[in-house]
């Protein structure tokens, strides 16, 4: 009988010290989990704040306000890059233009990304506007402000820390050539590239009359029409 409690005590013992590993490993990879899951969120959120300041950098360079602009991104596990692929078309009376390459910042599965002036961020599922782009459709006016990226860089780089250099290579007014009266016309914008989504959203929510088939907004009956452009190289420094 004695025998049987011991055997007894010790299957129980074995038992309950399994649970409470089992229980105790569980909880450490799930809070593993969530802490990974928070540090992702929290380099993304870093990222988007790093880009909106980075597309007022562009923004003063624009402007004329500045010709070289400069800002510290902190990428932790994440890489910094140009994507040559993103395009923005104008097109107005047969007349197209058009400026290609984003500035990129990718962690894990977040992205922030900066297209003429357009900061999105975007997740496996979802891409939201964080900073709208320079198109405008308001009172019988429409202004286009067109930024090509170009870069020496032919592949993303990363680091504790990463500058951001961007300088003023041209600037040119596309739209109109010339001081005679345009009339009344249509200006037809689209996007192609990861974030189109989000920028279909923008159109669509404004002035603009976006076609989800052809994925173009225009800015249809205008008499007052300027589309610039100005090409910025981007430099990274560690």
């Amino acid at each position: 009988m004695t025998r049987d409690r011991g055997v007894s005590e010790v299957v129980s013992f074995v038992l309950v010290f399994a649970l409470v590993t089992t229980s105790v490993g569980l909880v450490s990879s799930l809070g593993y989990v969530t802490l990974s899951d928070l540090q992702s969120a929290q380099q993304a959120d870093n990222g988007a704040l790093a880009f909106e300041v980075l597309a007022a950098d562009i923004d003063a360079i624009e402007s004329g306000r500045a010709e070289t602009q400069s800002a510290d991104v902190g990428t932790s596990d994440g890489s910094l890059g140009v994507n040559p692929n993103e395009t923005v078309v104008v097109t107005i009376d047969g007349q197209t233009w058009n400026a290609s390459g984003s500035v990129f910042f990718h962690s894990d599965d977040a992205r922030v990304s900066y297209e003429s002036g357009a900061v999105v961020r975007q997740s496996e599922d979802d891409a939201v506007m964080i900073a709208p782009p320079d198109f405008t459709c308001r009172d019988g006016a429409a202004i286009v402000s067109l930024v090509d990226i170009e870069t020496t860089d032919s592949s993303s780089i990363s680091g504790s820390s990463v500058r951001v250099i961007t300088r003023r290579q041209s600037s040119r007014l596309l739209y109109p050539s010339s001081r005679i009266p345009i009339g009344t016309v249509t200006v037809n914008v689209s996007v192609q590239g990861d974030s189109s989504d989000a920028l279909a959203r923008h159109f669509a929510g404004g002035d603009w009359v976006y076609d989800s088939g052809t994925e173009t907004a225009s800015c249809e009956n205008v008499d007052r029409v300027v589309v610039r452009k100005t090409t910025i190289s981007v430099e990274f420094r560690v």
